[in-house]
């Protein structure tokens, strides 16, 4: 069992707190020898096992029409059981005696009841989830399951199982716009035709 730290946004740490977040999706590497020599990624030939781990293809470039195969494993968890603890937006020892503050949940007149007789002073210095401390964790996550997926499969329960909210709009177009948002390859949005 082994044990790292995944980064969540607020939105996202609010969601799990409130039960509605149960999934997550990272995007995979692709495998370094997949890019050298003007090779590239087959896409219809590479798959899933029942592992869950994709074998990813490639060829092409000075393997002519040779076809590769390179199993990548997920950086995050490497079987059910393995612990996760969640990165997020912290001010360390700003709330006194130790506690820190978190950004998902920071507001100023809800601290300031709630902590009262604790000095609190309306801008703290947040720190970046890259650099948060593991002392400072508030949740832990336990994997149940890891496997691979396209992006593009995601469907509207996989979206809402995200912690999207069906009511506002479609929980996937949600997901792609976020995604958008915040990944560097676009996602492109499907008509339903397939």
């Amino acid at each position: 069992m082994s044990e790292r730290g995944i980064i969540f946004s607020g939105v996202s740490v609010r969601a799990i707190f409130a039960g509605q977040k149960t999934e997550t999706r990272r995007p995979v590497k692709e495998p370094e020898a997949a890019r050298l020599h003007g090779r590239s990624t087959r896409h219809a030939r590479s798959f899933a096992d029942r592992g869950g781990y994709l074998h990813w293809a490639y060829g092409g470039g000075d393997l002519g029409d040779d076809v590769l195969m390179e199993r990548v494993f997920c950086p995050y968890a490497e079987a059910t059981g393995d612990r996760l603890w969640v990165r997020e937006t912290v001010a360390p020892g700003y709330l006194g005696g130790g506690r820190a503050a978190y950004k998902a949940d920071w507001d100023f007149e809800a601290a300031r009841t709630r902590h009262a007789g604790v000095p609190v002073v309306s801008s703290p210095k947040w720190t970046s989830s890259r650099f948060m401390r593991r002392t400072d964790c508030r949740l832990e996550l336990i994997v149940v399951s890891v496997r691979v997926e396209r992006l593009h499969d995601i469907d509207e329960a996989g979206a809402i199982a995200e912690g999207l909210d069906p009511q506002m709009s479609s929980a996937r177009s949600q997901f792609v716009r976020g995604w958008n948002a915040f990944r560097r390859a676009p996602l492109a949005e499907r008509t339903g035709a397939a």
